[in-house]
């Protein structure tokens, strides 16, 4: 949204009451003078391109963290990056709907920033629609997804950003632990709220997209790898039966409990004093070699 000093204009405003919340940051008391007053939208519920919302809760409560903390510029943070701070926040439910088709939530925040000669060229290029774009940098304890109401940290096959039944997938963010910093930035990863999490020379789409490539071609390896070492074990499994229990099982566990099975059906083969190996399809041990000690290699 943009950092315009108008976008409060709907609500009203106070001068004395402004100042009054100001000089609670301040070690001497400052006037209208001393300040120049500016409001933000910090963040909106609509599906960023990380394919990730904030939801109204998760709003409401960022809007008490905000509330004294500092603008500075590409979530650099450093002392000398600070040039305002937040001194009230308000959530406006606009007549606008997401593009999930619930009411737009808007984080609005009203900050200040002391006129002096280092911030001169900043405060012009606010009333110049120049320094426009902001972000929020907080800490987010669960992530939600948008189709079966899954945590992340419990795993389900849903993508972000695919589509099922004509709906998007996203990740819900819920439960704000914290809230550090908002910025100025040239990129915003969100639409229309244009906020950011983090600032990234690559673009936020392409990288979410590439990231979850490699996490479910890592995942459908590992699932692969336990039905085998199943079927040492003694289960009549196979890759993609319906009919296989054990198939069933390890679509519905995340890449962690993977793993704790693994490592429990190797634990059952090395029982039974097997060796277990994993190498490449273009492996050159001999055959002589794999049969030793019992050893079952992979593939």
């Amino acid at each position: 949204m943009n950092a315009q000093p108008s976008i409060f204009d709907d609500c009203g405003t106070n001068k004395e009451n402004d100042l009054d919340l100001i000089n609670r940051f301040t070690l001497n008391k400052l006037n209208e003078n001393d300040v120049f007053i500016f409001s933000v939208a910090l963040c909106t519920n609509e599906i960023d391109r990380d394919f990730e919302s904030f939801t109204k809760p998760t709003i409401e409560k960022l809007a008490k963290m905000f509330i004294g903390k500092t603008g500075i510029f590409d979530h650099k943070p450093n002392a000398a990056n600070q040039s305002a701070r937040i001194f009230k926040t308000q959530v406006v439910e606009s007549a606008e709907l997401t593009s999930f088709g619930e009411p737009k939530v808007v984080l609005k925040a009203t900050a200040y920033m002391v006129k002096c000669a280092e911030f001169e060229n900043i405060i012009k290029k606010i009333n110049a629609g120049i320094l426009k774009e902001v972000s929020i940098s907080c800490k987010i304890s669960q992530k939600i997804c948008s189709i079966c109401n899954t945590p992340t940290s419990h795993g389900c096959n849903h993508q972000p950003g695919q589509i099922y039944s004509q709906k998007t997938c996203f990740l819900k963010l819920i439960d704000p632990v914290d809230a550090y910093e908002w910025s100025f930035v040239p990129i915003p990863a969100q639409h229309g709220a244009q906020t950011i999490k983090h600032f990234s020379l690559e673009p936020k789409d392409s990288a979410m997209t590439k990231n979850a490539e490699i996490g479910q071609q890592q995942k459908i390896k590992l699932q692969k790898h336990v039905l085998k070492l199943g079927f040492l074990c003694g289960f009549d499994c196979q890759i993609n039966s319906k009919n296989c229990v054990l198939n069933s099982i390890v679509e519905k566990l995340n890449f962690n409990e993977l793993e704790k099975l693994k490592k429990q059906l190797e634990s059952i083969l090395l029982d039974k004093n097997f060796h277990i190996d994993t190498c490449s399809k273009n492996t050159n041990r001999s055959e002589q070699e794999k049969q030793k000690n019992n050893s079952l290699y992979l593939i």
